[in-house]
């Protein structure tokens, strides 16, 4: 059973299937960092409109699809194991502030900082320089490596269909990781495993992945 996105419910089913790390999304509503995918409540949550438009008592009332009050970075931090990497993405305003304010208080913990907009992860890189970040591309370009360099990546994201053995060999050599999203069928993430790929995003960690990508 797939756990609804962005949940606790769904970080410790994660964290029992013995995943290395977890994935959130986040979006700075009036200085608080909430845990969601979508600009809009409707979709996972029982209420609606834009989520940086809602009043306060509405995001503290919000309940996601399963029951769960809408989380916040720190609450879903305070559930995860030292040992379980997370991954922050960050979605809509920028936020690298409230987010080192946050990260701050758990310097146990192994953190990645993503985004599909790599000028958001720009600021982490001389004040933060040990959180390490990562820039999503779902479209290959050729500017990919010097944005990778500019902000002193860790790691590059990309979509499945974009990696291939070259491309993962050259970050490599640059001193880069790649990790593939959304990988949910046996066959390809053992097509990738036998790329030499570094990792991969899955919506369903359970043990047929874990063989898949080290089955080589």
């Amino acid at each position: 059973m797939i756990e609804l996105e962005n949940t606790i419910t769904s970080f410790q089913a994660a964290v029992q299937r013995k995943v290395d790390a977890i994935e959130l999304d986040i979006r700075m509503v009036q200085e608080t960092l909430y845990v969601i995918h979508d600009d809009s409540l409707d979709r996972t949550t029982t209420s609606v409109g834009l989520i940086e438009t809602a009043n306060p008592y509405a995001l503290k009332t919000a309940r996601t699809l399963n029951g769960e009050p809408l989380p916040v970075l720190n609450t879903v931090i305070d559930q995860m194991p030292v040992d379980v990497g997370i991954n922050i993405e960050i979605k809509g305003a920028p936020c690298s502030d409230e987010i080192e304010n946050c990260l701050h208080h758990y310097p146990k913990h192994d953190f990645l900082i993503s985004s599909l907009d790599s000028k958001k992860l720009e600021p982490f890189k001389n004040s933060s320089p040990k959180i390490k970040l990562a820039p999503i591309f779902p479209k290959w370009n050729n500017e990919i490596w010097d944005i990778a360099s500019s902000i002193g990546a860790w790691s590059i994201h990309l979509h499945f269909s974009l990696v291939s053995e070259t491309r993962i060999e050259t970050a490599h050599a640059k001193g880069l990781r790649i990790f593939a999203y959304t990988v949910n069928e046996y066959a390809l993430a053992q097509s990738l495993a036998k790329m030499g790929i570094d990792g991969i995003f899955t919506d369903n960690p359970g043990n047929r992945i874990r063989q898949a990508i080290t089955i080589i």
